[in-house]
């Protein structure tokens, strides 16, 4: 089990000699030991390095791909966003919303990133109505944000129309931070999460 959290070296060392992170991976390694089918952990990633946290999120992983239950509790919601199907929102220990990952994050587009290349002459933007602030030239391309899809549609139509080659078309989504913040800001005020 050291193996795979990554400390068969540190089998003979006193716990105490331990930093933060390897306590993490041994805490890791304690809670998988006997297979259980539920694991729940408490903040799992912190005091972990980037290759540290890579780990752990891939021992989640594979614990989620084999069929297993795993719940737990992280401030680091890109962790959170990466690896649960469910999650619970909390604001100072009160739910503030519930529910699946993709249901949350919903399919509101922020915006629609195009990139176009070669970039085709800034008359031809304004001749679109592209407004030059949402233009950014980016070595043999040019980079252009859409307010939402239809936008994008129009742009994209218009240009090609002129011979204007599309190189790729993303659609920027909120994030899953970004729909927290947005329920506390909602929230703020109203009574959830204020302590009275």
């Amino acid at each position: 089990m050291l193996a795979r959290v990554r400390l068969p070296e540190v089998g003979n060392l006193a716990i105490r000699k331990y930093s933060k992170g390897m306590m993490q991976r041994l805490g890791l390694a304690q809670a998988l030991l006997h297979d259980p089918e539920l694991v729940i952990l408490d903040e799992p990633m912190s005091g972990l390095d980037p290759m540290g946290r890579m780990d752990v999120r891939g021992i989640i992983g594979e614990l989620k791909s084999s069929g297993k239950t795993v719940f737990f509790s992280s401030h680091i919601i890109s962790d959170v966003e990466a690896l649960c199907d469910r999650v619970i929102l909390l604001d100072r220990g009160k739910k503030v919303a519930e529910g699946k990952v993709s249901d949350l994050v919903g399919g509101e587009v922020r915006f629609v990133e195009l990139v176009f290349s070669p970039p085709p002459p800034l008359e031809w933007l304004s001749a679109e109505g592209i407004p030059a602030d949402r233009a950014t030239r980016s070595g043999d391309a040019l980079v252009v944000r859409a307010g939402d899809v239809e936008e994008a549609n129009r742009w994209v139509s218009g240009l090609g129309a002129r011979g204007v080659r599309l190189r790729s078309m993303t659609q920027a989504k909120p994030h899953l931070e970004e729909i927290y913040v947005a329920y506390l800001a909602r929230n703020a005020g109203s009574g959830v999460g204020d302590d009275a």
